[in-house]
Parts: C-alpha cells; sequence; structure tokens
C-alpha cells in the first residue's frame, strides 16, 4: 500500500527545543547540534546554520533539509 513514514519512540519521548535561541546565537563549531523530536540544527565548516529534520521512513533514516537558521522563526520551531 502506501509508504509508512514512523518516528522512532525514542524521538518522541525526548525532551523537545533544547537549543535556546541565545545558545543557536552562539554556537560556531562545525557540527550537528540536537534539538530534540528530530529536529537538528548543522552548523557548516564556513559557520552558516540550517535546520534539518530527521525521521525514519520505511525503517530507514531520512533527512529532510528545512533552510537556513534565518528562514524560521522561533516560534514556527516551537511549535513543531
Amino acid at each position: 500500500m502506501g509508504r509508512e513514514t514512523r518516528f522512532s519512540a525514542a524521538d518522541t519521548l525526548r525532551e523537545h527545543n533544547k537549543l535556546t535561541a541565545a545558545r543557536v546565537a552562539k554556537l560556531a563549531r562545525r557540527g550537528r547540534y540536537n534539538d530534540g523530536g528530530g529536529l537538528v540544527l548543522q552548523v557548516s565548516e564556513w559557520g552558516t546554520k540550517a535546520w534539518i529534520f530527521r525521521f525514519e521512513r520505511e525503517g530507514r533514516e531520512r533527512q529532510m533539509g528545512l533552510g537556513p537558521i534565518h528562514t524560521l522563526s522561533d516560534r514556527a520551531l516551537e511549535q513543531s
């Protein structure tokens, strides 16, 4: 039938909104920083920051780019 999209129980039970606006502004080191619920902030080697949504579909981990941090408001992220 249709494709199945699942969120792991561990992701849905974890704390959400771990990253504050102040912490996001201070992050400069390259890496990925988990905000909970599958939302991840990725900092590139050049210091650009983008949001990524990680999820599981058909038993495989997937990622969806949500765009750079300036395109998503803090309020929109809190509601996710």
